[in-house]
């Protein structure tokens, strides 16, 4: 296949960062798409990306819906079911939220949900990395959808909010796509293996239960949660065709690993800054740092209390239970080694 009779790019620059960047290269129904690995220089990700040329506009989205953008030239489809019951940004970590009330306002204009997305200008997405987990999704498991600028509007001068000029035709207006390479943590590979939807289930709850324990833990929590988005949104077009209660059960079911997870981040952050409390103010009593020592004196009584009232639950798994005492323990020594 000819690339360039297809494509507007440049044949020379296109093969100089081939050559430096060895991405990969298709077209899927008429829509040029770059697979490039996730740990790529931003300059040279930009480079591929001015391949599309100057009036573009750029929006990072999760990976899992670039079928949807190939086929409707929007990531957004699933936002017009009916009650927005197909809305997933609900169930990411981190997801981007909608500053400018786009939706609401392109929605009293007549329009739908997918007609208005966020996007930034070429010059202003290349003048930073490329934040993909700001809005929670890591990065080899982002890409980028690239926009015609004389095919979309801007909504509103101060947002970066646009609409499509020809909304029954979203398709004509996206250029191309970039996408990360993806590196599959272990309990995706079992996952990816695993052809059972509840068997899928049980280990995503498994992931959760025995892995994430610590801050350390923590960057898996957004791949389980893209997991968890995945999996509901098949289920739910699933639903749609065959509808059955087995495939509502388990978007329940879904949906209450969710919040687990959301739970479990929140119970990592709080042991976490409860600790950080104990070895700060050890610190300042150690280096008999006087004017942090008079107000971190409190500091271990502190933790002990909030922490006490954390364990008065009766609902408190076994092993938070086990981590907040150690913290207790190790905020008593704290007292006695200083006799604070």
């Amino acid at each position: 296949m000819d690339y360039f009779e297809k494509t507007n790019f440049d044949e020379n620059k296109f093969s100089q960062l081939k050559e430096k960047t060895n991405f990969k290269f298709e077209i899927i129904d008429d829509v040029p798409i770059f697979t490039i690995g996730a740990d790529q220089q931003e300059n040279f990700v930009f480079e591929i990306i001015k391949l599309f040329g100057e009036n573009i506009f750029c929006r990072i989205i999760n990976a899992n819906f670039i079928d949807d953008a190939i086929f409707f030239g929007t990531d957004k489809i699933s936002l017009d079911a009916e009650n927005g019951k197909h809305d997933f940004r609900q169930f990411g970590i981190a997801s981007g939220r909608d500053w400018w009330n786009l939706e609401e306002k392109a929605q009293k204009s007549g329009l739908k949900k997918s007609d208005v997305f966020c996007a930034s200008s070429l010059k202003i997405f290349t003048e930073d990395k490329i934040n993909s987990a700001g809005i929670g999704i890591p990065k080899d498991r982002a890409a980028i959808l690239i926009y015609d600028g004389k095919k979309i509007q801007q909504m509103e001068k101060i947002s970066d909010g646009f609409f499509f000029k020809n909304p029954e035709n979203k398709k004509d207006a996206l250029l191309g796509i970039v996408k990360f390479a993806e590196i599959l943590l272990d309990f995706e590979k079992n996952l990816r293996a695993e052809k059972n939807i509840d068997q899928k289930i049980l280990l995503i709850e498994k992931e959760i239960f025995e892995n994430l324990n610590t801050i350390n833990d923590l960057p898996t929590a957004f791949y389980i949660s893209l997991n968890i988005i995945e999996l509901i949104y098949k289920e739910s077009v699933e639903n749609e065709i065959n509808f059955s209660e087995k495939s509502v059960a388990r978007i329940e079911k879904l949906t209450k690993i969710k919040k687990n997870l959301k739970r479990t981040i929140s119970i990592i952050d709080f042991s976490n800054n409860m600790q950080n409390q104990i070895n700060i103010a050890r610190k300042s009593f150690a280096e008999k740092d006087s004017t942090r020592m008079h107000f971190q004196k409190k500091w271990p009584d502190f933790v002990i209390a909030e922490i006490s009232e954390k364990l008065e639950n009766p609902k408190l798994e076994k092993k938070w239970k086990i981590i907040f005492e150690k913290i207790i323990a190790d905020a008593e020594k704290c007292k006695t080694e200083f006799g604070i």
